[in-house]
């Protein structure tokens, strides 16, 4: 496979840009002048570019290139319904509900031995199971300040200022988070996702994204930096 391109600097001199699998060039933009006549087995083109070697050739590249596997929430059906409320808010302050899409972005590196980050059913079935747990369910964030949580007997009183809610305990999903907004969901599942494909992926994870949509056209999402404490790195609107 050739890739040969010419132009001109300011002092005339003839640039290309070369890329030579056949031969076993590695060469990139205005880097060689393309004249690779050289004795058998030097390192060096008579201009003084480098030759590599082809299994230095082979893999060198691949390690400048960000890979990623990436799964869209509502074409591949990793979706849940299910209510939830914002305490105070004038509008979503009362129990409402949305179909909410979960598309995740996985960020890594393929190795010798794997050809891909993440074999695509194990990121489905994962998010997957994450969807299942909260689909038609009533979530609530358990370490929201704002919430007065108490069981009685086979229900659980959700108290908010002087509203009161009484629901089946079992309708109920609590999250260890502090909001059930778009937000505070993506981090929860990034987090999960953390912690369940972590020994499953076939390369090196780097980052995992998430988007949580409540319906079609508006969504937030997060990034965690997987290593380093797991530290958030991002979070969008």
């Amino acid at each position: 496979m050739n890739r040969t391109g010419t132009g001109s600097s300011g002092s005339g001199d003839r640039r290309i840009e070369r890329w030579e699998t056949d031969r076993g060039w590695r060469r990139t933009k205005g880097a060689c002048c393309g004249d690779h006549s050289s004795r058998r087995g030097s390192r060096t083109c008579s201009c003084g570019a480098r030759k590599s070697g082809r299994e230095d050739q082979e893999y060198s590249w691949l390690k400048a290139i960000l890979l990623w596997v990436e799964l869209d929430g509502w074409t591949a059906k990793l979706r849940f319904s299910a209510c939830h409320l914002i305490p105070h808010h004038p509008k979503c302050g009362r129990l409402h509900g949305h179909t909410y899409a979960v598309s995740v972005k996985i960020h890594g590196e393929r190795t010798r031995e794997q050809e891909f980050v993440i074999d695509f059913e194990l990121l489905k079935e994962t998010v997957a199971e994450l969807c299942a747990r909260l689909d038609h369910h009533v979530v609530i964030a358990a370490n929201d300040p704002r919430l007065r949580i108490t069981e009685d007997g086979d229900n659980t009183a959700i108290a908010i200022g002087e509203k009161v809610y009484s629901i089946p305990t079992c309708d109920i999903a609590f999250l260890p988070t502090d909001s059930t907004s778009a937000e505070s969901l993506s981090l929860y599942f990034a987090s999960e996702l953390a912690s369940l494909i972590g020994s499953g992926a076939s390369g090196d994870i780097s980052k995992i994204e998430v988007r949580i949509d409540e319906g079609l056209g508006q969504g937030a999402g997060c990034a965690l930096a997987i290593g380093a404490g797991n530290e958030w790195v991002e979070a969008d609107t």
